[in-house]
């Protein structure tokens, strides 16, 4: 798969808390996705594009024991979380289209198989598009495959330039609230990635203290942060870069498309 792909991809991971107003069950920032849609439409590089629940897909699956740690065989809770994120990637879909971007969707469970055909789809200048669903795995059962999950298997099979994470907030941020602009894996530059702060409730806990701990920290079905940062450590580790940043600015997230300086947060070796 990997020789099929002749140039390296830009993934962009709209986060739910992005495009959604998560404390509003069935909610979407219309502002926020609209800002995303158009700096996207600005960008000249091959797209791959993955979006989260937010309060679509997290409340639905949460009321049913859905997550991506543990398996379940309700289907009412299948049905309805799957439904839940079609509807929301509708409008993903929509607003992107609207932007001028032709989206070419499919649900995760293809994800193989159209990592086989992404050189055909850029050829035809369409942008692929997936979420975070539910997906079936034999013998154990249903469980959530979130995004950024979607994007750590991505990362095997085609060639990844950069991977941006556009959250709600400014980027990864210090117990302060404040925004961390660089995390490395070797602790040489910025805060070390072992330190990182993660917060649950008025607890902190370090990210080595929360990746040990992921079932039980996490805030949602998918692993919140914690497993952002799990993620971001292996893509930095074969070469992809990383940063994390708000969708408030069309330019910011533009400069950060194209590898420019930008406000957010950088994770490097």
């Amino acid at each position: 798969m990997l020789q099929k792909i002749n140039e390296l991809v830009t993934v962009v991971k709209l986060g739910g808390s992005s495009i959604t107003f998560k404390e509003r069950t069935f909610s979407v920032d219309e502002n926020a996705l609209s800002n995303i849609s158009s700096a996207l439409s600005n960008f000249n590089g091959r797209l791959f594009v993955v979006h989260g629940g937010g309060s679509w897909g997290h409340p639905v699956a949460a009321a049913y024991g859905l997550s991506s740690f543990t398996y379940s065989n309700d289907i009412r809770g299948v049905s309805q979380t799957r439904l839940a994120m079609l509807e929301l990637t509708k409008k993903v879909q929509r607003s992107l289209i609207d932007h001028g971007i032709s989206v070419f969707f499919f649900p995760p469970q293809h994800l193989e198989s159209m990592t086989n055909d992404l050189e055909g789809l850029y050829e035809l200048k369409a942008v692929p598009l997936t979420y975070g669903d539910v997906l079936y795995e034999r013998g154990k059962g249903y469980r959530i495959i979130g995004g950024d999950e979607i994007i750590s298997r991505l990362s095997a099979s085609i060639k990844i330039k950069r991977v941006l994470f556009i959250m709600r907030s400014k980027g990864i941020l210090d117990v302060n609230g404040e925004p961390i602009s660089v995390i490395s894996l070797s602790g040489k530059q910025g805060i070390s990635i072992e330190q990182v702060p993660i917060m649950k409730g008025n607890t902190v806990y370090t990210f080595k203290q929360a990746r040990n701990e992921l079932k039980s920290i996490s805030p949602d079905a998918t692993g919140g942060i914690t497993y952002k940062l799990i993620v971001a450590e292996r893509l930095v580790s074969i070469g992809v870069e990383v940063m994390f940043l708000s969708s408030d600015s069309q330019d910011n997230m533009v400069k950060a498309l194209n590898g420019m300086k930008f406000q957010g947060t950088t994770v490097m070796i």
